[in-house]
């Protein structure tokens, strides 16, 4: 596996590795296992890593890629959402299955990884009000990351673990976006 060297920006943004432990990159590049998470986890994400390998497509968990590419607009790595969650997340008012993507989706398919997972992470479900979306990176030795919605498939254990995924989603949250940080836009009267 490639470390953060490679692609500068992604610390301390959630890994899984293929030892099915979570955790992390340090601005070091080296692996940090969140050893709370990696626990709690530990046997689904073992069956969550099994599943995403058999699955010859990687479409039943894959959400979205990170590119090592930095944009001049975000000077961070850019994430690329997959189509199925761009008419998701920014539904167009038609059958978002069935059609194209409209200019608008379009324009919304790459962000920066900062905005990209603050999209993830902000989507709720409108009928649950649960998260939809744990955005993970798996690093396959690919061009670009992958992400993985680790909430896969919503089988048994998520049912009866909710608010644990729940606080996950919350501690990637937390780690990873520092809307104090945006610079805020002061306009004057001329």
């Amino acid at each position: 596996m490639r470390t953060n060297s490679y692609f500068n920006g992604i610390e301390n943004f959630y890994l899984i590795n293929d030892n099915c432990e979570i955790g992390f990159y340090s601005d070091k590049g080296e692996f940090i296992p969140d050893n709370v998470v990696s626990v709690i986890f530990k046997n689904y994400s073992k069956s969550f890593i099994e599943d995403f390998y058999s699955d010859s497509f990687k479409t039943k968990y894959l959400i979205g890629k990170i590119e090592e590419s930095v944009d001049e607009k975000w000077k961070s790595p850019t994430l690329i959402f997959e189509d199925k969650v761009i008419r998701k997340l920014f539904p167009n008012g038609r059958d978002n299955n069935e059609t194209k993507l409209s200019n608008y989706q379009k324009s919304m398919a790459k962000k920066s990884i900062f905005q990209g997972m603050e999209s993830f992470l902000d989507y709720k479900n409108p009928r649950t009000q649960n998260h939809d979306y744990i955005p993970i990176i798996i690093d396959r030795g690919l061009d670009s990351l992958e992400i993985l919605n680790f909430i896969g498939s919503k089988n048994n254990f998520y049912e009866e673990n909710i608010e644990y995924f729940e606080k996950l989603a919350e501690i990637i949250y937390t780690k990873t976006i520092h809307t104090e940080l945006r610079k805020s836009l002061e306009l004057e009267l001329i």
